[in-house]
């Protein structure tokens, strides 16, 4: 998901929602936990936070806890609102772009053969994804277990998994049925060929074709 400039701003308050955090601590928070269902351009993480400071929304303070000195941002009151308030409204809707789909939509500009080979390359890509959620899903468990955050979590995992199984089922099912059309022009395709060069067939003599019809007739009466 692409955000734009006001949702970048409502997800660092809400990711904020969570603990104080510094600038990295948000991007690996996005980075374990929603680079699967909601993504933010790192290069536009501390800008907003500059922002959101000025604005009176978060508090920066510094922590010496570290090797490294580094500016760690909290919620203010209002910061606090604002991020409930947004976390309470409707979520907005979201522009479809698919350009797999896309292409599919166009699809009979190409043979079945060359749709398949995408349909087949996508379906590769969620099979593997399916993997990888699997192996976060029993890494939450491991290294979360008892934290109140860890069911929200596998409830957004949930989500995307079974998004990726739907994809998986209706990857097998077009694959199946582009290759029925294949056959089917194939078939189409021979009989046109059948067609335009019907085979020889060869010419009986009127003789031999008598004598023929009478051994027949020999052999049913007998």
């Amino acid at each position: 998901m692409k955000a734009t400039t006001s949702t970048t701003t409502e997800a660092i308050l809400g990711l904020l929602t969570l603990r104080p955090m510094s600038g990295y601590d948000i991007r690996q928070n996005i980075a374990e936990f929603t680079a699967h269902f909601w993504s933010e351009s790192f290069g536009q993480i501390y800008p907003t936070l500059t922002k959101l400071n000025k604005q009176g929304l978060v508090r920066r303070e510094s922590d010496t806890g570290h090797a490294r000195k580094r500016n760690v941002y909290g919620l203010t009151r209002k910061g606090e609102k604002q991020a409930a308030a947004w976390l309470a409204s409707p979520a907005a809707g979201e522009a479809p772009r698919n350009e797999l789909l896309l292409k599919v939509f166009l699809g009979a500009q190409l043979t079945p053969e060359a749709n398949a080979a995408q349909i087949v390359q996508y379906r590769d890509k969620q099979t593997e994804m399916l993997k990888l959620y699997a192996e976060l899903d029993k890494r939450l468990g491991k290294e979360h277990a008892g934290e109140p955050q860890l069911p929200y979590c596998r409830m957004t995992l949930r989500h995307v998994r079974g998004q990726c199984e739907a994809a998986v089922r209706w990857c097998d099912e077009t694959i199946i049925e582009l290759y029925e059309m294949q056959q089917s022009a194939r078939r189409a395709k021979a009989r046109e060929a059948v067609k335009m060069n019907p085979p020889e067939l060869p010419k009986r003599k009127p003789l031999l074709e008598r004598k023929r019809r009478k051994r027949r007739a020999r052999s049913i009466f007998r």
